[in-house]
């Protein structure tokens, strides 16, 4: 849905609630509030429990305990669309009719819209920059973007479709039973693989997997990807990227694509705090001094401001994503011996959400000296 066609649906109601109290909501009611003066009533959550009280003032309350009238509410459900369907169902039950379920565009089009009106991420310069790359046309030895497998996961109602090479490759292969993996058989020694490259190959850091997730798979594209331009997506998440976005990376008008960051409602380190403890946080704090000391001042602003680049999915030129590795993983790794004997480390998944803190940090120092295109995302459920 088009912004016009929502702001439409609130002008025609009596009350506007927003389903979500994460970053998702945040960024949409941050948007409406300052671009349009939308006022929104209340917060929406399924329960109270890991929920703030409040956001920006405004009260976060259970859907049951929330004291609506559905026939006067329009809830816009701003939550990742892994959930959209429950919610509607939930919502429905309680006989409320009207909703607008916020997805991976609808949250795009607002946060474009706010980053710009406050000097960020212009869309006009963006823009300016694509129509000044010809058109060369991607081809697999071009282009090399790699779509992120793992053995669990599950089955997707919708397929995606790309206008660009998309290879799969298999993370964490190394721990997978059976023989060594073939990058090139998908039937290798009679297993049955899921994608037709593995992160075993070549130099690689495969057996990590299960701390550094996809992470695993980034390293093997840096390491051994010998294409003009590299990527990392998942296989239920990318980025749309237009044919002239891959033409730019090409033609090096622009030095990356990347999604949106997230407007976080207190800053990056409160998101990163959601998923992993606060003993993780301050190992990759000094993991980061450690590595980069001259920086230290800068990366410690950054962690603690409002953006975060999420998901570890990027396309850059391959200079700029090999350059980014190498900033990268060192910090993963001092981390990884800082934290060695620690379950938050060695247990938990703490480094790829480090990862994802991390890649804010790079592409945020770098901001003036990378020409950036921020790509909307998809996520396939």
């Amino acid at each position: 849905m088009e912004t016009k066609e929502i702001l439409r649906e609130i002008e025609r109601s009596e009350t506007t609630a927003i389903y979500g109290a994460h970053v998702v909501a945040f960024g949409v009611y941050t948007a409406l509030r300052a671009l349009y003066g939308v006022s929104v009533r209340c917060f929406l959550v399924t329960k109270a429990e890991g929920s703030p009280e409040t956001v920006d003032g405004v009260p976060v309350l259970p859907l049951r305990e929330a004291g609506l009238d559905p026939a006067r509410t329009l809830v816009l459900i701003a939550t990742t669309e892994l959930f959209h369907e429950e919610i509607q169902r939930e919502l429905r039950a309680l006989g409320f009719e009207r909703s607008i379920p916020i997805g991976t565009h609808e949250e795009h089009l607002f946060l474009s819209a706010y980053f710009e009106s406050v000097g960020r991420f212009s869309r006009k310069a963006e823009r300016a920059l694509l129509r000044r790359a010809s058109s060369v046309g991607p081809t697999p030895d071009s282009v090399g973007v790699y779509a992120v497998r793992s053995q669990g996961d599950k089955p997707l109602r919708s397929e995606a479709r790309f206008s660009h090479p998309v290879v799969p490759i298999l993370a964490g292969a190394a721990l997978s039973d059976g023989p060594p993996a073939d990058p090139v058989n998908a039937e290798a020694g009679g297993r049955t693989r899921l994608a037709a490259r593995s992160d075993d190959t070549g130099e690689n850091i495969s057996r990590k997997n299960r701390r550094y997730c996809e992470l695993t798979a980034t390293y093997w594209v840096w390491k051994n990807a010998t294409q003009d331009v590299k990527g990392i997506f998942h296989y239920r998440r990318h980025l749309i990227l237009r044919t002239g976005e891959i033409d730019a990376l090409l033609a090096k008008e622009i030095d990356a694509a990347l999604p949106l960051p997230y407007l976080c409602r207190k800053d990056a380190k409160a998101q990163f705090g959601r998923f992993v403890p606060e003993e993780a946080w301050r190992l990759l704090e000094e993991a980061a001094h450690d590595v980069h000391s001259r920086q230290c001042a800068e990366i410690s602003r950054i962690l603690r401001g409002p953006l975060l680049y999420p998901y570890n999915m990027l396309c850059a030129r391959a200079e700029v994503f090999d350059a980014y590795c190498e900033w990268l993983f060192p910090v993963l790794f001092r981390m990884e011996e800082l934290g060695r004997g620690l379950p938050v480390v060695e247990e938990t998944r703490a480094l790829a959400y480090a990862g994802e803190a991390l890649t804010s940090v790079y592409f945020l120092l770098h901001e003036s000296a990378l020409r950036v295109s921020h790509a909307e995302k998809r996520i396939l459920v």
